[in-house]
């Protein structure tokens, strides 16, 4: 990786609370959108959430990635027979999270990633802190952008370092600038064995989730992160605002990079292509 971008990851990892998820009144409609179509939960308790990685932003979490268990219940259909613990649904999910505030902003860029990817191991952690639940709802981020640590990681963290870029560029252009992250697929099931698995049964209740996230957010440039996320796109999603870009790039993870071996190429990327894109 380019000495530029790791000296970046190095010293500009922190974001100001003030600037993460802030505007309460579009927060709520967040969460109002994820409670009406995925969560049979409290809306409060969302919003602690979002409270508690607020007040943890610029803290290092122990653990391989700071996860939010929460004893509740998901209103679609996860096939509990097949792709249960011990008849207790176990799910992991990336809440949706901006940088900047959308309401003020002249500029909104909208990253979508694929899935809220989760490991057989931080599943049964949830299932331990979660003993007595019915049902567990791992929350994350996409990125772990709500931790110190993985907002440093090569991987996640060069994501932050372009939107920083980007932020950094419209800032000198006296332009304000929002960008929110979401999740195509919106639920991560437990597997089978050792696996966990993107759930694509549930495919219109997320499509219809990321259509009100793209009228709330009313982004003027969509990127799209990997191939799968840009299929869908194409095929699902009905409207976007008028005169919004969508722009399509190679996703972030050394999975998708692993056919790529010319170091040239992928400094190439780093430098130039997600944070260019994102201008």
């Amino acid at each position: 990786m380019d000495q530029r971008i790791q000296m970046y990851m190095q010293t500009n990892i922190i974001v100001e609370p003030d600037e993460f998820c802030p505007n309460k009144c579009f927060r709520g409609k967040v969460i109002e959108l994820l409670y009406d179509v995925l969560f049979d939960t409290k809306q409060t308790t969302l919003e602690e959430v979002y409270k508690r990685m607020t007040t943890n932003l610029n803290k290092e979490s122990s653990k391989s990635v700071t996860l939010y268990p929460i004893a509740t219940d998901v209103r679609i259909d996860l096939d509990r027979t097949t792709l249960s613990r011990n008849g207790k649904l176990y799910a992991g999910h990336d809440l949706p999270v901006w940088l900047g505030n959308p309401c003020k902003a002249d500029v909104r860029l909208m990253i979508i990633s694929q899935d809220p990817r989760r490991s057989e191991k931080e599943m049964e952690r949830a299932k331990k802190e979660k003993a007595d639940a019915s049902a567990v709802v791992t929350l994350s981020t996409p990125f772990g952008l709500h931790d110190l640590k993985w907002r440093s990681n090569k991987c996640n963290g060069i994501i932050h370092y372009a939107v920083c870029e980007a932020l950094e560029h419209y800032k000198k252009e006296k332009k304000k600038a929002c960008v929110y992250y979401t999740d195509m697929f919106k639920l991560r099931k437990a597997g089978k064995q050792d696996e966990t698995t993107i759930d694509k049964q549930n495919i219109e209740s997320y499509i219809k989730i990321l259509q009100k996230e793209i009228e709330l957010f009313e982004p003027t440039k969509i990127i799209l992160l990997g191939k799968e996320v840009a299929e869908m796109f194409d095929s699902h999603i009905s409207s976007i605002p008028h005169g919004a870009e969508v722009v399509k790039l190679i996703h972030t993870s050394q999975r998708a990079w692993g056919a790529v071996t010319d170091p040239c190429i992928k400094q190439k990327y780093y430098l130039a292509g997600i944070t260019s894109k994102m201008f």
